[in-house]
């Protein structure tokens, strides 16, 4: 019962609770050669060179609320360990706007085949040097922002391209988010 009352009290008192979105797991990755990687403008959907494999993640974030709502994103290695953000790890999603951020790469939608738009200030993942590309280029994310469990909706892309000569194959899936806590 005196959970309860504290509860109450805490609601009437207009106190707000933090929520979260999550991708449990994201692949976002471009080898384009075995010593020199590239990363962005891959088109939509992705193209790679014959025999190289292109891997695109987009990470779509919905704001369901009238007013921008700030947000904090903190990425995951695949073993779970915190991958430290330099500098600020928050965003803004616009009022009743969608953005889409590629997290492994600066892909800006000025640029030939770009993917993002106001998501491009949304930092990426953040690379480790003595480690490989395919290790830098995965893992999962939280999203976090004080509002409700609904304030923001999301979709997580994956598109790979797998040899991009003449026996290009295309493979493509997209999942909805769940909300977390």
């Amino acid at each position: 019962m005196k959970k309860l009352v504290v509860l109450t009290a805490m609601v009437l008192a207009g106190v707000a609770f933090a929520s979260s979105l999550n991708v449990p797991w994201f692949v976002d990755f471009y080898d384009t050669d075995a010593a020199v990687h590239q990363y962005t403008n891959l088109g939509y959907p992705p193209q790679s060179a014959a025999g190289r494999l292109a891997v695109m993640g987009l990470v779509y974030l919905h704001n369901n609320k009238s007013e921008d709502l700030t947000c904090a994103i903190e990425y995951y290695a695949k073993d779970g360990t915190a991958l430290e953000i330099e500098g600020n790890n928050t965003f803004v999603i616009p009022a009743n706007s969608t953005m889409a951020f590629r997290p492994g790469a600066d892909d800006p939608d000025t640029t030939h085949g770009g993917q993002e738009g106001v998501g491009y200030i949304v930092p990426n993942r953040p690379k480790n040097p003595l480690l490989n590309m395919f290790q830098n280029s995965n893992g999962s994310i939280v999203v976090r922002w004080v509002g409700e469990p609904t304030d923001v909706q999301g979709n997580y892309r994956e598109f790979t391209c797998v040899d991009g000569g003449p026996t290009s194959r295309l493979l493509g899936f997209a999942t909805l988010l769940p909300a977390g806590a």
